[in-house]
């Protein structure tokens, strides 16, 4: 495999995520890539459960699209500034459908190894995902 830059990875794996290609989206993670997230009690640990997890997010958000709205590297470290949007049609967290179209911002921070992504910190301020499920229409 040609050596990938950190940044072009993760830029690939968001397009690949967006358009729901899994199998070249998991082709951008290692086997045992850590997803660490304020509402996890621990890691996430496995390639598998990492897109299990994300699945069951668009469960929740069938249109769901990650908006990048900063990339930057610095070495193998890439550091994701995202807006969420999508509309609220399935269960998620403790929030039954809703049918409300969110927008919601977070940050990752990505370790990229060999061209695959090795660990994500997930910063999500989990105020403003409630706010926006429970906002009135």
């Amino acid at each position: 495999m040609a050596y990938i830059l950190p940044k072009t990875v993760i830029e690939e794996a968001f397009e690949a995520w967006n358009e729901r290609d899994w199998e070249r989206f998991s082709s951008y993670l290692a086997d045992d890539i850590t997803l660490v997230h304020p509402r996890l009690p621990e890691p996430l640990k496995g390639k598998e459960a990492y897109v299990e997890y994300d699945r069951r997010l668009i469960e929740a958000f069938p249109d769901g699209q990650c908006q990048t709205k900063t990339l930057a590297a610095c070495g193998n470290t890439v550091v994701a500034e995202i807006v969420f949007k999508g509309t609220h049609k399935g269960q998620f967290a403790d929030f039954p459908p809703t049918g409300r179209q969110v927008a919601i911002p977070f940050v990752e921070v990505f370790e990229v190894t060999n061209g695959r992504v090795t660990e994500v910190r997930r910063y999500i301020d989990w105020h403003t995902v409630t706010q926006e499920l429970s906002r009135q229409l």
